[in-house]
C-alpha cells in the first residue's frame, strides 16, 4: 500500500468576474480536505491561474483507522470523535506548506507519519516518510528549512505513547528532531528529548544554530459529554469540560550542533505558531489560541494571546503580550512591512482582524469584515465556521494587501486606502474544508 493512491491535477483561469488588484503578484497556496481526499489550490496571481491537486489517501486512512481501533478504546477517542476514521482524518489533514527552491511544495500534515510532496510542474505527488505505509509516529505539523544546509527540519513523536495519555494524565513522550536533504536521501537525527505533546511546529530561527519547537494540544483535560443527543443544545453538559480546563504546553529551543535544549512552560493556553522579527532577529511572537476540539467543533475557552519573547544565548524568555477581549482563536499571525513601517496582522474569529505595530504591540487598526454577533466574554464558545468566515491570513509581497481565506472566499484588504474586496470560486472542485495555513510562496518568511 502506497501513501498516494492517485492524484488528479488541473488548472483553471481566474474567473472573468474576479476583480483582483493588478499589483498583487505571487503564488498563494491553500490546502485542505474534500470528500476524504487531500485537496490543494495554488493561486498564481502572476499568471492569473488556479492550479489544483487532489490526492486520494483512502488506503492510508483505512490502515490508520485499524491501528486506532487496536490501540485506543473508543471512549477515549480525543476531540469527541465517534469513529476511528473520523479520528484518523484529524491527524491526516494538511496543515502548512513550504516551497523548495526548485518549485516543489512540501505540505506537513497534522501529526500523521508523513508529509506530502507536490510538483505542479511535473504533475507528480510523493510522500516524505521512512516507510511507504502507515507507521505509528507523529510528524510535526509545521516544518522549515535549515538556513545553513537547506535540509528539511522536522520532529517525530511516538504515537503509541501519545495514545496512552488520551483521556488521562499528561505523560512525557519520546520525541526526536531530524534533518533531511530535500532529495530525501537519508535523515539525520539531531536531538532526542521528552515532550508533553507531539510537536506542532519546527521553526528554524534566524540564527542557523537553533531550532524553536512548539507543542499544541487540542485535547482538553476532560472528555466531552458522552450523550447520544446533540451535546451543544444544553451548555450545562459542558461544565466539567470547562472547569477542568486545558493542558499546559511548552516551547523548546534546540542547539543543532550540540543537541542541548532549553524549554519553557507557556503561561497561556494552546500555544502554536512562532514568527520571528526581521528587524530584531532575536525577537519572536508566539500565538496562544486558548481552544480545544470536540464533537466536530473548535471550542474557545476565552480570548487568545499573542506572546512576545526573545532568544538570547540559547535561552527563551517571554517579555510581553497582547490579549484584548476581542481577540479569539488567532489561527494565524504574520509580520510584514508597508511604507517602511513594521506591523503584525492577526486573525480574530469570527469577523475581524487586528493590525499591531510590531515594536510596541500597540493596536494600529481593528478591521471588521462583516457583521456578526460578538463572542461572549465568559464561558465556552462553540465555533460554527460558515463558508464566508476566514481563519487563515497572509500578506502580499509588497505588504500593501492583507489576504484572508475561508472555505469559499478570498478577501483582499488594502492597507493604503482601507478598502476591502473579495472573490468567490477559487474552490472550483466543490465543497472544500480548508485545514492548512495559507502561504505566500513569493514572500520571505522567517
Amino acid at each position: 500500500m502506497t501513501i498516494a493512491d492517485k492524484a488528479i491535477f488541473s488548472a483553471k483561469k481566474f474567473p472573468d468576474i474576479w476583480q483582483v488588484p493588478k499589483d498583487l503578484t505571487g503564488k498563494l497556496f491553500i490546502g485542505g480536505l474534500k470528500d476524504g481526499a487531500e485537496c490543494y489550490y495554488q493561486i498564481d496571481f502572476g499568471q492569473r491561474v488556479i492550479n489544483s491537486c487532489i490526492v486520494d489517501v483512502g488506503g492510508y486512512v483505512s490502515e490508520f483507522s485499524r491501528f486506532i481501533e487496536a490501540n485506543l478504546k473508543s471512549a477515549r477517542y480525543p476531540y469527541g470523535c465517534t469513529t476511528s476514521e473520523e479520528l484518523a482524518y484529524s491527524f491526516v489533514a494538511p496543515h502548512e506548506a513550504l516551497s523548495l527552491p526548485d518549485g516543489r511544495v512540501v505540505v506537513a500534515m497534522h501529526n500523521c507519519s508523513f508529509a506530502r510532496e507536490i510538483d505542479f510542474g511535473q504533475q507528480q505527488v510523493g510522500s516524505i516518510s521512512e516507510h511507504s505505509s502507515f507507521t505509528p509516529t507523529m510528524m510535526s505539523a509545521q516544518n522549515s528549512l535549515d538556513r545553513a544546509t537547506g535540509d528539511y527540519l522536522y520532529a517525530m513523536t511516538d504515537m503509541v505513547q501519545r495514545f496512552r495519555s488520551y483521556g488521562g494524565d499528561q505523560l512525557e513522550l519520546d520525541t526526536e528532531l531530524y534533518s533531511l536533504p530535500t532529495n530525501w536521501s537519508s535523515s539525520k537525527r539531531l536531538a532526542s528529548f521528552k515532550t508533553l505533546e507531539a510537536i506542532h511546529e519546527v521553526k528554524q530561527t534566524p540564527d542557523p544554530k537553533y531550532v524553536a519547537l512548539t507543542e499544541f494540544c487540542l485535547a482538553a483535560r476532560a472528555v466531552s459529554p458522552q450523550v447520544e443527543t446533540d451535546p451543544f443544545v444544553d451548555p450545562g453538559l459542558w461544565s466539567r469540560y470547562e472547569s477542568e480546563g486545558l493542558y499546559t504546553n511548552q516551547m523548546y529551543l534546540i542547539d543543532k550542533t550540540t543537541g542541548s535544549i532549553d524549554k519553557k512552560k507557556v503561561g497561556f493556553n494552546t500555544p502554536g505558531h512562532v514568527e520571528f522579527s526581521r528587524a530584531h532577529p532575536d525577537k519572536f511572537f508566539l500565538s496562544c489560541h486558548n481552544l480545544s476540539k470536540a464533537r466536530g467543533k473548535l471550542i474557545l475557552h476565552g480570548n487568545a494571546t499573542l506572546l512576545a519573547g526573545t532568544i538570547k544565548g540559547g535561552i527563551i524568555s517571554f517579555v510581553d503580550s497582547y490579549s484584548p477581549a476581542t481577540l479569539h482563536r488567532l489561527t494565524t499571525h504574520k509580520l510584514f512591512s508597508f511604507k517602511k513601517e513594521r506591523y503584525i496582522v492577526l486573525s480574530a474569529y469570527p469577523n475581524k482582524f487586528h493590525i499591531l505595530r510590531e515594536d510596541s504591540l500597540e493596536l494600529f487598526r481593528e478591521e471588521k469584515l462583516y457583521e456578526h454577533e460578538p463572542v461572549p466574554t465568559s464561558g465556552l464558545h462553540f465555533c460554527t465556521l460558515l463558508g464566508h468566515m476566514p481563519i487563515w491570513i497572509e500578506t502580499s509581497d509588497n505588504g500593501r494587501y492583507v489576504i484572508l481565506v475561508s472555505n469559499e472566499l478570498i478577501y483582499f484588504y488594502d492597507m493604503q486606502d482601507r478598502k476591502l474586496r473579495h472573490v468567490e470560486g477559487y474552490n472550483h472542485h466543490g465543497k472544500f474544508f480548508i485545514t492548512a495555513h495559507m502561504t505566500n510562496f513569493n514572500d520571505v518568511h522567517y
